[in-house]
This record gives structure tokens, sequence and C-alpha cells, in this order.
């Protein structure tokens, strides 16, 4: 139940890796925001929240939100949702 960006620096692009099922090569992702979860979004993963989530850019590709679980969880966890939680603070947009 730890918040690991809590107090620290949101970076304004992360590193995706490659997701070789969707033939999707390793990339660049602008931050547009910070959420947080009730639960890892990782169906493999049982670690309760509250959990920090970037939401990464653009929307409509694989990943765009990486979970911050955590050596308690399963690390980190990118994947592709339908739409951004409720509990999100938008950042960087519009710059």
């Amino acid at each position: 139940m730890t918040r690991l960006l809590v107090d620290k620096p949101v970076p304004r692009e992360v590193m995706a890796p490659p997701n070789e099922e969707l033939e999707q090569p390793a990339r660049v992702c602008p931050v547009y925001g910070l959420s947080v979860l009730d639960s890892c979004l990782n169906p493999e993963c049982t670690r309760d929240g509250p959990l920090d989530a970037l939401i990464l850019g653009p929307l409509n590709l694989w990943p765009n939100i990486v979970v911050v679980c955590g050596e308690d969880g399963c690390g980190v966890f990118w994947t592709l949702i339908g739409s951004p939680p409720k509990e999100t603070t938008w950042l960087h947009v519009g710059e």
C-alpha cells in the first residue's frame, strides 16, 4: 500500500518496453497524467492500492498506462485501458 511516486518528480516521458504480441516496438511515451488506483491492473497480481499509475500518450496506443506496483507486487505493469481512471491529474497537456 505504498505509493512510490509521492514527493517525487513526475517524468515528462518514459520508455515503454516492446510488446511482441501487438507488434508494438519499444517507444518513448509522453506522460499525460498521474492516477491513483485501488489495485494493480495486472490480473496475476494481488496487490491492493493505493498505487500510482502514469497515463501515457497517445491514449489509443499500447501502452497507455503503467502501474507502479513496487517490489511487493509485480513491479511495473504496462497495459492498455479504455479510459483513464477518475482519479487522474492531467499534466503537461497543451504545453
